[in-house]
């Protein structure tokens, strides 16, 4: 597994909508109990926290 350090303030938008894709296709493969309701509720915060974070794996691990 490769890491790549991204830095918070290089991240485009295009970047922070794939990750977005792999958390909200992750997500509803795993966590059959949300609701659809709950499901977009969480997914608004999602962006914020991508942002924040320092580090993503490449192969998505």
């Amino acid at each position: 597994m490769e890491i790549i350090d991204i830095n918070k303030n290089k991240r485009t938008q295009k970047l922070t909508e794939q990750l977005l894709g792999v958390w909200e296709t992750s997500v509803r493969a795993t966590h059959l109990f949300l609701s659809e309701c709950e499901m977009e509720n969480i997914k608004q915060y999602v962006p914020a926290s991508i942002k924040r974070n320092y580090k993503f794996n490449s192969d998505g691990q």
